[in-house]
């Protein structure tokens, strides 16, 4: 059930103890399986009835026919699984600016923690969330999360409050030094060096497919990009869905045959590192452009 890189709605519908009231009380919270999960409005609603912000999906709980509150935003501030194509901004607004209106906003940073901008979303959108997750970059590559919220949120975690919370991995010392390292090693500079290559290629992609005539969009933010074979906008998973999937499927793996490895999903980020310098993304570009025209013929 613990996901990344798209909203609840995009996963967890499927999942019918939501809808057969298996959501509880408890303390104030909101719990299922012991885990402080919803994803609505801060509004008063049926059992069942399912609520919609700009792509963020909910779906109310109760015990038996008494509506309750479900009061807890939770989202990634841009989908890697969806949208990324349209770049962020435009994707994920709409949650920015029901902030106001929201009990709690919980962010899910797992992949766009460090990546979108040094310091995340708070940096990028000016917005604090109540509760953050985050991964991947924190470890350096290891094993590794991490989350942190204000105080009276996080004081409710054991052994200052009630909430209890392990991992067998928690705190692993060769994890802490590898994330430890990477972290001290991007610099802002650094970030900013990536982020205008990542901008480079999403520009050279959509030059492309302009040449090649092939529908396309594509956005990128910081190390992060994404791109579907739609015309635009694309700025969720609905409108992700309408992208000519076979179209990706051909394009994929004549990229693999010239030795380019993107990821083998058409709602899948992608991201640059310091690794890749201009005369990566300019042999890339080229490769590309031979396997996009192999794809469209």
């Amino acid at each position: 059930m613990r996901v990344h890189g798209g909203t609840r709605r995009l996963r967890i519908v499927a999942d019918d103890r939501l809808v057969d009231g298996a959501v509880s009380r408890h303390d104030g919270r909101i719990v299922l399986d012991g885990e402080i999960r919803a994803s609505a409005h801060h509004v008063r609603l049926e059992r069942g009835q399912r609520v919609r912000h700009h792509g963020v999906h909910g779906i109310a709980g109760g015990g038996g026919d008494q509506p309750m509150e479900l009061g807890v935003e939770r989202a990634p501030p841009a989908a890697g699984r969806a949208g990324l194509g349209a770049g962020v901004e435009g994707g994920q607004g709409g949650i920015f600016d029901a902030r106001p209106k929201l009990n709690q906003a919980f962010f899910d940073e797992v992949m766009t923690g460090f990546r979108i901008a040094p310091s995340g979303a708070r940096e990028r959108f000016g917005v604090t969330a109540d509760l953050t997750t985050l991964g991947k970059v924190i470890g350096g590559g290891l094993p590794a999360a991490a989350y942190g919220g204000r105080r009276e949120i996080m004081e409710q975690i054991a052994p200052a409050g009630p909430v209890y919370q392990a991992g067998t991995l928690s705190g692993n010392p060769l994890a802490m030094a590898a994330g430890y390292a990477t972290l001290t090693a991007l610099t802002r500079e650094l970030h900013e060096k990536i982020a205008r290559r990542t901008e480079s290629l999403v520009t050279g992609l959509i030059g492309i497919a302009d040449r090649v005539g092939a529908p396309f969009t594509a956005g990128s933010a910081g190390s992060m990009w994404g791109f579907f074979f739609h015309p635009g906008p694309v700025y969720d998973f609905e409108s992700a869905k309408k992208s000519d999937i076979e179209l990706f499927k051909r394009f994929y793996h004549a990229a693999l045959e010239r030795g380019v490895y993107l990821a083998p999903s058409a709602f899948e980020a992608g991201f640059v590192s310091a690794a890749h310098g201009d005369r990566e993304v300019s042999e890339t570009l080229n490769r590309l452009e031979d396997a996009m025209r192999a794809a469209s013929a």
